[in-house]
């Protein structure tokens, strides 16, 4: 039984939410909604015709041997051009974006970097399917590789001081992987400096970034110099007093505990819930196509990113779903109330713990307005939160893959439909289903520019691949609409979708 979809809530916010729960779960019972729990099947059946037309197919091997080729030279390219790889402050994460003032190329951006950083875990998970399997998609792969000097140079960017046999996609998200250890471990006390207070480490509560706008880094990274969430903290100039002596003084309210009104920038880089939801996409995709007992430096990968996503989980939930900055002792400036979203974060948790872990969450915000009318899903910025979770966890249960297909119809953003498929393989979705869907992705695939998305400040003619990454923005941004700059990206956009493609249709 499908969920009605009746009700419109105008905001998305901490007390919308609880107002719009009594009415959204009261609906629900009045007109019989059927709130399906997790990952609950049901067959079904569409009179669809999705066959990609024999047309396409008579270019496919050109245009496939394009895209193999492709994703290698945009791989080579994220690793040269937009991280500095190893490990130890500001390594292993990959910038956004590389900004174009006039004639000359001389800043790199690292913003959402740990978003960025979900996407390239995302990549190499994929990319350890592909390369490890004894299938087409694993051959077809290597055979890439082995033709491509591109392969080569990107084995010999990758650090292998300190590590056996391990090949460099393993060893790349080895550091990845650590990488976010080393977010999660810096938070608190990165933000001491501008908050009157300490904390012990808070397990899941990290920082976005730690690359310093330094000499040493920007000759690292070839820039002249360097914009990030944790420069802004390191250079920040504020002046911090201590909350009132008062016995009855509540140290949330009164004096000032940190630089927020003065130094609003300096909390850019605290955790909020678009790079935790993110992240989990990222770690769900490593415990998929990675096998328990991939070891590297006596690291099993698949065991890392499991704990790393249900400490993620626990640092949401333990507030009754509100993310705190734990040395600051207030809710993060952005994106602080993640109880509209909780719902689905506490199926992603099962899913990712395989049954060992699901803290508490209340359905109603989540399924209750339904798709049209929920404000979880009014906009692109929240949209794609809902979708990234929703295949994660299989939210919608038996309707994930119909209302995720529904979402991605406005803005084009067919990955998460697939992102469903390669992780939980349903067996309501049919082969036709699957075939309607790659005959939308294809297109995409094919179309990524060969040297790597850009934008050089007015729109661009080559759909969708002028962002920063196409599955975040919506359809009106994907042309490079909102920028006054020229900028370059990092394409892990296409290289996701293109391993997950690879990998959903192997077979074929």
């Amino acid at each position: 039984m499908r969920r009605l979809r009746p009700v419109k809530i105008d905001t998305v916010g901490g007390l919308a939410y609880a107002r719009a729960c009594a009415y959204a779960c009261t609906l629900a019972f009045v007109c019989g909604t059927l709130i399906t729990g997790c990952g609950a099947y049901s067959s079904f059946s569409k009179d669809v015709l999705g066959e990609y037309s024999s047309g396409v197919r008579q270019n496919r091997a050109t245009l496939d041997r394009a895209n193999h080729d492709r994703y290698w030279r945009y791989r080579l390219r994220l690793a040269t051009e937009f991280m500095d790889p190893g490990e130890g402050p500001g390594k292993h994460l990959p910038a956004d974006t590389i900004i174009i003032r006039g004639k000359r190329v001389n800043v790199i951006r690292f913003a959402d970097a740990t978003l960025q950083l979900a996407w390239y875990i995302g990549v190499l998970a994929l990319e350890t399917a592909m390369l490890e399997s004894a299938g087409p998609e694993g051959a077809e792969l290597r055979n890439a590789a082995r033709r491509n000097p591109d392969r080569v140079k990107l084995e010999a960017r990758i650090p292998e001081q300190s590590f056996g046999s391990e090949p460099a996609h393993l060893r790349e998200l080895y550091f990845a992987l650590a990488a976010f250890d080393r977010l999660d471990r810096i938070a608190e006390p990165s933000f001491a400096k501008v908050c009157a207070g300490q904390a012990a480490d808070v397990p899941g509560f990290f920082i976005r970034d730690d690359v310093s706008d330094s000499p040493e880094m920007r000759a690292r990274m070839n820039r002249l110099w360097i914009e990030s969430d944790y420069a802004s903290l390191e250079q920040a100039d504020c002046r911090v007093r201590r909350p009132e002596s008062n016995a009855n003084a509540n140290a949330k309210t009164n004096g000032i505990r940190d630089c927020l009104d003065e130094c609003p920038e300096c909390f850019n880089g605290e955790a909020s819930q678009d790079q935790v939801y993110h992240l989990l996409m990222g770690l769900a995709l490593v415990k998929r196509f990675v096998p328990p007992g991939t070891i590297v430096r006596g690291v099993d990968l698949n065991e890392r990113a499991r704990s790393q996503a249900r400490r993620l989980i626990a640092y949401l939930a333990r507030n009754e779903w509100e993310m705190i900055n734990p040395v600051c002792e207030r809710p993060v400036r952005r994106g602080s109330y993640a109880e509209g979203y909780s719902y689905a974060t506490a199926c992603s948790a099962e899913k990712l713990t395989d049954g060992e872990y699901r803290p508490e969450a209340s359905s109603c915000l989540w399924t209750g307005a339904g798709l049209s009318g929920n404000p979880l899903y009014q906009n692109p910025d929240n949209r794609h939160l809902a979708m990234v979770l929703a295949a994660v966890g299989e939210a919608w249960g038996e309707d994930t893959y119909i209302d995720l297909q529904d979402l991605a119809a406005s803005e084009d953003w067919h990955l998460y439909p697939l992102l469903y498929i390669a992780l939980h393989d349903p067996p309501a979705v049919s082969r036709v289903e699957r075939n309607r869907l790659r005959a939308k992705l294809r297109p995409l695939i094919d179309s990524a520019p060969p040297d790597g998305p850009s934008f050089d400040g007015a729109p661009n003619p080559n759909p969708g691949w002028s962002s920063a990454n196409r599955f975040l923005r919506g359809r009106d941004r994907q042309r490079g609409g909102g920028e006054s700059y020229g900028a370059i990206y990092n394409g892990l956009d296409y290289m996701l979708l293109y391993g997950l493609e690879r990998i959903v249709f192997a077979a074929d």
